[in-house]
């Protein structure tokens, strides 16, 4: 068992399921797993696993990062696309070969899950957990764990326009439920319609993998 797998069941529970390959059998460098038992009350998470041996290169420091991805679901949403979305998100750092920073926004892309208005995903640091959750080490180096959070179109715009920093203290302000693809925005709706990217989430895949 590799010390990141250690530092995840540590914090979020054993793993339920996992996923090693995409939808059409191709085997991928990285896994998803699924955490049902996360010490937050009706919570569930997704991570990736493996993903933090690929050093990605930080375009605000030029030092290499090693990252896993995060995603916490309310518990009757987690049955949601949230493999692939990941899958997806890994895939795309990977090929680019740039670190997700503090701070960046991926999308909008369409809704999440259906019938919700989470539009894009945020990075974050995982604060929900406690602090020592954010870094897991591998092979004597660094890992950073970091959470993608759901947000909406408005706000990915606010974030674009006021800053990270400013999306952070209306988060610190509002304490919205950062789990729940169902809150409501916290910008007023309307706000920076059609400044989303020419692209979709993918649908939900129909089998569960195996780690």
């Amino acid at each position: 068992m590799s010390n990141v797998v250690e530092h995840l069941e540590r914090h979020l529970g054993p793993i339920s399921y996992g996923w090693a390959t995409e939808a059409d059998g191709e085997r991928l460098p990285f896994q998803v797993a699924r955490f049902d038992l996360v010490p937050i009350q009706g919570v569930t998470a997704y991570s990736t696993v493996g993903f933090g041996r690929f050093p990605l290169h930080s375009t605000a420091s030029g030092s290499r990062m090693r990252l896993e991805l995060l995603m916490m679901v309310q518990a009757d949403q987690a049955d949601g696309p949230f493999p692939a979305i990941l899958q997806d998100l890994a895939g795309e750092l990977l090929s680019s070969g740039h670190a997700i920073l503090r701070g960046d926004v991926i999308g909008p892309r369409g809704p999440l899950i259906s019938g919700s208005d989470m539009q894009a995903l945020y990075a974050a640091r995982p604060v929900y957990l406690p602090d020592e959750f954010a870094t897991a080490y591998e092979d004597g180096e660094s890992v950073n764990i970091v959470w993608m959070v759901p947000i909406t179109e408005d706000e990915a715009v606010f974030v674009a326009d006021q800053g990270w920093s400013a999306f952070e203290d209306l988060l610190v302000e509002r304490d919205p439920e950062l789990t729940d693809f169902n809150r409501s925005s916290l910008v007023p709706p309307g706000e920076g319609r059609g400044h989303g990217e020419d692209r979709q989430w993918r649908p939900p895949r129909p089998e569960w993998g195996t780690m």
